[in-house]
């Protein structure tokens, strides 16, 4: 949750893709947005930033296209 998003009590959902090969995310995009850019552009971050293990053995080499839904949500605790 970005802080400005949070002082702002912003909340929200992103629908994103983005393809994983080899243990890496590539070509994060928005389908469906949070109609917050500070929300979408955190989406984005996150996608680019994550660190994902390495394929097994039979999905080495293979792109795998995902759809993911990713919330922003302010706790109440």
């Amino acid at each position: 949750m970005p802080e400005a998003a949070r002082r702002q009590h912003r909340e929200g959902r992103v629908l994103a893709r983005f393809s994983y090969l080899d243990g890496a995310l590539r070509d994060p995009a928005i389908l469906q947005s949070s109609h917050s850019q500070l929300l979408d552009d955190a989406a984005l971050l996150a996608l680019r930033q994550a660190r994902c293990p390495a394929p097994p053995a039979g999905l080495t080499g293979r792109r795998l296209d995902l759809t993911v839904w990713i919330s922003f949500r302010i706790s109440s605790s």
